[in-house]
């Protein structure tokens, strides 16, 4: 999404005012207010008869998909988030280069040119068990601002320029380094409208090596005063300990080349792979390490949610041992509950049961998520290498073509 830029200065701290990157961003919010912001509860039709098609309550279900409650670590990671993509704009304020040059005092200099900053621009990791919305709670968060601003006029003086507010690439499968960058620049096209263009730079370093591609990302993210960049499934970059090393070279390059943040995502396994690397794993927590807790209580919240879309004729108010045989059932893991609510509804609406019953989450279970039995088994053990066991499940299922949602 492109706008034209709308400068304000409300909320936008002293010290900041003045810099036309930071003030056409979005408000600044208090991240309590961020996280009802996030929130998604949509409504539905609920005027269920038991003459109403099949076919159309089935149709319904998707509204599942769209129902987002923000986690335990959605606050701290938003008010990290906002922080980071203002400081790093604070150090390339477009309106400062006349102010420097002029400027004959040795000290000034050195401070406005940023000689103190922080050589790395800012990393956060975010960390989380598969199924557990790792991805769509950055994706939400970045979108709260638009992918890029226009700058044509600020205060009365010309500035043309495109802002690139962030971009989002998921690491290749196969841990392609190569491929990486080249999403990146893919990405970077797109939100500056590059694509298909003479301009475009992934089409211009198609046939590049790995040197040669950091170095056009740097300057592409320079050029388009790129504000923060995420890159998602990190665990696909150290799946072969054969490559790591290339790995810890290529994350520190990147933290010197962008100049920008970078918010990684990933497994608890795949972040544990960079540990080799002191270097590596410093860059990458510079700005902050996050993790999502996979909670009893977070889950029996989200359940008492979903209990809330029932597509039968005879809504049932669910008890608590039915929240917690669905908790059970999917081990606390957010999206196997979607799944599994999905799945009750369908078999309940094919018998033409009016209601939704505790057998029906065991049919799903044993149907739609028999090849997750394994998986979900062991997390269900809470053993201290239960995660790790689970996420080595899900990698060979997603080898294999299955569990490809998580």
């Amino acid at each position: 999404m492109k706008v034209k830029a709308n400068y304000s200065v409300e909320k936008v701290p002293s010290h900041m005012r003045g810099n036309p990157f930071i003030e056409a961003l979005p408000t600044w919010r208090e991240e309590h207010e961020i996280v009802r912001l996030i929130a998604n509860v949509p409504p539905a039709n609920f005027a269920i008869t038991p003459d109403m098609p099949q076919t159309e309550r089935r149709s319904m279900l998707k509204t599942l998909d769209s129902i987002y409650l923000p986690n335990e670590a959605a606050a701290g990671l938003a008010g990290a988030m906002d922080e980071l993509i203002r400081n790093a704009y604070l150090t390339r304020n477009p309106m400062n280069v006349e102010s420097v040059a002029e400027m004959y005092d040795d000290k000034s200099l050195i401070h406005q040119q940023g000689a103190h900053d922080s050589p790395i621009a800012g990393m956060m990791l975010l960390e989380g068990c598969s199924g557990m919305g790792k991805t769509r709670l950055v994706r939400v968060l970045l979108a709260r601002y638009p992918r890029s601003i226009e700058h044509h006029e600020y205060k009365g003086k010309k500035l043309h320029t495109t802002q690139l507010v962030w971009i989002s690439v998921e690491a290749p499968v196969g841990g392609s380094l190569r491929s990486l960058l080249l999403s990146l620049l893919d990405e970077i096209d797109e939100a500056a409208n590059l694509v298909g263009t003479a301009q475009s730079y992934a089409d211009d370093h198609r046939n590049s090596n790995i040197p040669k591609l950091l170095k056009a990302v740097g300057r592409a993210a320079k050029t388009h005063n790129l504000g923060m960049i995420h890159v998602d499934d990190l665990q696909r970059i150290t799946e072969l300990r054969s490559k790591r090393n290339g790995v810890f070279h290529f994350i520190v390059q990147l933290a010197n080349v962008v100049k920008c943040p970078v918010i990684f995502t990933g497994t608890p396994e795949g972040a544990a792979g960079f540990e080799d690397s002191f270097e590596a794993i410093r860059r990458m927590n510079s700005d902050g390490a996050f993790v999502i807790p996979r909670t009893q209580k977070f889950a029996s919240k989200f359940a008492e949610v979903l209990f809330k879309y029932q597509w039968t004729p005879v809504p049932i108010q669910p008890d608590p041992k039915l929240i917690a045989y669905m908790v059970y059932l999917s081990a606390s893991v957010t999206h196997v509950m979607i799944l599994l609510h999905k799945e009750a509804h369908r078999i309940a609406i094919r018998a033409g049961d009016p209601s939704l019953k505790k057998e029906h989450y065991t049919s799903a279970y044993r149907s739609r998520l028999r090849r997750l039995y394994k998986g979900l088994k062991v997390l269900r053990k809470q053993q201290p290498n239960s995660e790790k066991a689970y996420e080595d499940i899900m990698m060979e299922l997603r080898k294999d073509g299955f569990a490809k949602d998580y």
